[in-house]
């Protein structure tokens, strides 16, 4: 209370409830920091401000593209077949003994065909080839027509599976035309040779080929021979 000119005036009930809240809330704010502390009231604030922050956007997995490469067959099953088809090919020629003709009216045998390692000379050295062996071809010619014709080496190949075709080896002829006459009794073929009508000539060429060729076939004037019956 309070006495203003000689009078007592009350202070009202309702400017004490606001002193009285105020006090109190300081007292509580006061209280809560001594129980909680500042790292506790952090902590109470990071959890605020998680409960408040949205969750972060979800990415879906991208598939992982896988390259598929198609299998590819090993080389020496490719080449397998080869020789197969190659001699099957050879099987259905003539060989061995057998005669064609050319559309000039030359008639062409396959005598023999044989292989040597070595060339045996007049001095009694041996000439050996130097690819591996030598394939010794006899073949006899006749000229059935009613003019002159011309042989030569170079229409004579000798063709081993599905490989290029060997020529006739100079040097093996050669070696050829000095071997002991009864060691070999048949003439070698010089490299172009005339045959009159009617006339008939049996010669013989080399070839320088690898050991271990295989369904070897010859060709005499555009004429295609198997080299086994």
């Amino acid at each position: 209370m309070a006495r203003i000119g000689g009078r007592v005036q009350r202070v009202p009930n309702s400017l004490w409830l606001v002193v009285g809240a105020a006090c109190a809330a300081v007292l509580l704010v006061a209280v809560l920091r001594l129980v909680l502390g500042p790292s506790e009231e952090a902590m109470l604030r990071s959890v605020a401000v998680e409960r408040t922050t949205p969750p972060p956007a979800t990415v879906a997995p991208q598939p992982t593209l896988v390259a598929t490469v198609a299998p590819t067959l090993p080389l020496q099953a490719t080449r397998a077949a080869t020789p197969s088809a190659a001699g099957a090919a050879a099987s259905a020629l003539p060989s061995i003994g057998a005669t064609q003709v050319t559309p000039a009216n030359l008639a062409v045998r396959l005598v023999a065909v044989e292989a040597v390692a070595e060339l045996e000379q007049f001095h009694g050295q041996q000439f050996r080839p130097q690819n591996g062996v030598y394939a010794l071809v006899t073949i006899q010619f006749k000229n059935a027509s009613a003019s002159p014709t011309t042989i030569r080496t170079s229409a004579i190949e000798l063709v081993a599976g599905a490989g290029a075709p060997f020529k006739v080896d100079s040097r093996g002829l050669s070696a050829l035309s000095t071997m002991p006459q009864q060691r070999f009794d048949r003439r070698p073929m010089f490299v172009a040779e005339s045959l009159l009508p009617g006339e008939e000539k049996t010669v013989v060429v080399a070839f320088d080929i690898p050991a271990d060729s295989g369904n070897l076939r010859v060709t005499i004037e555009g004429l295609t021979f198997a080299t086994t019956p």
